[in-house]
């Protein structure tokens, strides 16, 4: 009876070792299958990708405050450039004020928010709802009002 009481735990514990490397075996394989499971579903961007794809992945990269962006101007009698948060109201005749006002101060401002429509064009460089469609160039305010920041930029090509 001892005798066969010890064969038995000696099968049992073959098996439970069986199982094991068999349990082992099939993690490998669930973790391959969910590795190629991500690599597939997120695929690169590229210039084949949609225009849906191309935008959420610059929000991604570049993200800053949705609420106000600014954009790229340039006054060619000058030669000056820079960038101004984008107003709604601006050269509205009885609520834009510019030059004599600074938008800074101006009580009628009304910041844009960044939508899809901006990014698409900041990402194809025209505005065709602009009565200057060409050189369509926005920034990001990377500070967001809560004071959190998503990203940093470095510029590294200075020798120290």
């Amino acid at each position: 009876m001892v005798e066969e009481i010890q064969q038995k735990i000696s099968e049992l514990e073959n098996k439970i070792q069986s199982l094991d490397m068999e349990r082992a075996l099939l993690v490998q394989q669930l973790n391959l299958l969910k590795k190629l499971n991500n690599q597939n579903s997120s695929s690169p961007i590229t210039q084949y990708s949609s225009t849906t794809e191309k935008i959420q992945l610059f929000k991604n990269l570049f993200r800053g405050r949705e609420d106000v962006y600014p954009k790229r101007w340039e006054n060619t009698k000058t030669g000056n450039s820079g960038y101004s948060p984008v107003c709604g109201n601006e050269w509205k005749t009885g609520l834009c004020e510019k030059p004599r006002i600074k938008c800074s101060v101006c009580t009628n401002r009304s910041f844009l928010p960044v939508t899809d429509q901006v990014i698409q064009n900041h990402l194809s460089g025209v505005d065709n709802n602009n009565k200057y469609p060409l050189n369509f160039v926005i920034g990001v305010y990377p500070l967001l009002t809560d004071e959190r920041c998503w990203f940093l930029a470095v510029d590294f090509d200075k020798a120290n």
